[in-house]
């Protein structure tokens, strides 16, 4: 250092709002969405965000067992919008007893809540899809015993030989290949993108309008109500 060199004071330097382990920054992602739909669907702390560690029947059946009652709420949102045809939100009270019948319909086929909530456009038809083949998987755990010791892989593997698009349907069409290589991978990848469509569904009940992208650079940001990290300095 010369002497016209000023030391610098390491602790102005920028910090990282994010970890440096990526499987950490990876259970940041999850957590931060995890624990909104907690508090939207008002069940205790640490219920979804403990799926991280479930072991793989377990993990698909929550994955699905979180976004059946945000449908549910997203028919209703649909609905209750001026375009919904309803007359808008002040007839949520009154029709509350229709809803509950909706409830009770199918996840999927015709009519079912996924074409319900497509028809109303609040979710996509890609959603609609990723939900769908999410669905088939949980089935081979749900339904079927002697699926429940295999690991995901394999189920998947099963389901893939008779639709070789599977995996592009699973990941919103973000990966181009048609295999993993194995169930961590495959878990990864789902988590990724269940995280960021129940983000995006968030969006649509809480905030304004996102799309699929603006949710996962959202998981990324810090949790609300403030942390004892620093924010990054633009510049």
């Amino acid at each position: 250092m010369t002497k016209n060199q000023s030391s610098v004071d390491s602790s102005q330097e920028p910090t990282s709002l994010l970890p440096s382990d990526p499987l950490e920054t990876f259970k940041l992602f999850i957590g931060n969405t995890a624990e909104e739909v907690e508090r939207h669907l008002g069940v205790p702390a640490g219920s979804i965000a403990g799926i991280v560690e479930d072991e793989d029947n377990l993990f698909l059946i929550k994955l699905i067992a979180v976004i059946e009652p945000v449908i549910n709420d997203l028919i209703r949102f649909g609905f209750l919008q001026p375009s919904g045809g309803l007359g808008g939100r002040d007839r949520g009270p009154e029709l509350e007893p229709t809803f509950r019948e909706l409830d009770r319909l199918p996840l999927m086929g015709r009519p079912g809540r996924l074409q319900i909530a497509n028809k109303l456009n609040v979710i996509t038809s890609d959603e609609l899809q990723f939900v769908h083949a999410l669905a088939t998987l949980r089935n081979s755990y749900a339904h079927n015993i002697s699926s429940m010791s295999q690991p995901i892989l394999d189920v998947f593997r099963r389901h893939r030989a008779g639709n070789k698009k599977l995996l592009s349907v699973l990941t919103l069409n973000t990966v181009f290949t048609d295999d993993v290589d194995s169930s961590g991978e495959l878990r990864f990848l789902l988590l990724a993108i269940w995280a960021a469509v129940l983000s995006g569904w968030m969006g649509r009940l809480h905030r304004p309008a996102q799309n699929i992208f603006d949710a996962l650079l959202r998981l990324s940001k810090p949790k609300p109500g403030g942390t004892d990290m620093e924010e990054r300095p633009e510049g």
